[in-house]
C-alpha cells in the first residue's frame, strides 16, 4: 500500500513541476511586457495539466494541442465515465471563457511560427484563464477518483 502513495506522489510531483514552471514564466514574461511568450507559457501550462489529467484518467493522451479540443474530449470522457457533474462544469467553464480559450489555442502555434501578436489584455486574461483552468483540473482530478 505504501509503494503505490509513494508513486503517486511522485507522479503529482513530476505533473506539478512543469505546470508551475510554465505559468511562472507566464508571470515573468507579463510583468517584462513580453505578452506573446505570457500567452504562449499559460497555453502550455494548461495544456500540459489537461494531459496529465487525460493520462491519469483514461491511461491515454489526445494528439491535440488545442486546449478547446481537449477540453471537449475530456467533457466526453467524463460523461463515458458517469460522470455527468464534472462534464457539465468544465463544459460552463468552456463556454464562458471561449474567446479566451480560443486566444490560448492561438498562442501555441501564433506565438512561435506567425507574426501574431498579443497584448497585455490578452495576456492577463490568458494567464488568468489557465490557472483557474488548472485549479479546476486539479478538483476534477480529485473528484473524479474520490
Amino acid at each position: 500500500m505504501m509503494l503505490y502513495f509513494e508513486r503517486a506522489s511522485r507522479w503529482r510531483h513530476r505533473r506539478d513541476k512543469p505546470t508551475g514552471r510554465f505559468l511562472a514564466h507566464a508571470h515573468i514574461a507579463l510583468r517584462d511586457r513580453d505578452f506573446d511568450i505570457a500567452c504562449f507559457c499559460a497555453e502550455q501550462a494548461a495544456q500540459l495539466r489537461l494531459k496529465a489529467l487525460f493520462l491519469r484518467m483514461v491511461g491515454y493522451v489526445p494528439r491535440t494541442h488545442s486546449i478547446r479540443e481537449l477540453l471537449g474530449d475530456l467533457i466526453s470522457a467524463l460523461k463515458v465515465l458517469g460522470r455527468e457533474e464534472l462534464a457539465s462544469r468544465i463544459a460552463a467553464f468552456s463556454r464562458d471563457n471561449r474567446n479566451t480559450l480560443r486566444r490560448l489555442d492561438e498562442a501555441h502555434t501564433g506565438a512561435r511560427y506567425l507574426p501574431h501578436e498579443f497584448d497585455e489584455d490578452d495576456a492577463r486574461a490568458c494567464v488568468e484563464v489557465a490557472e483557474v483552468l488548472i485549479n479546476m483540473l486539479d478538483e476534477v482530478g480529485s473528484d473524479a477518483f474520490a
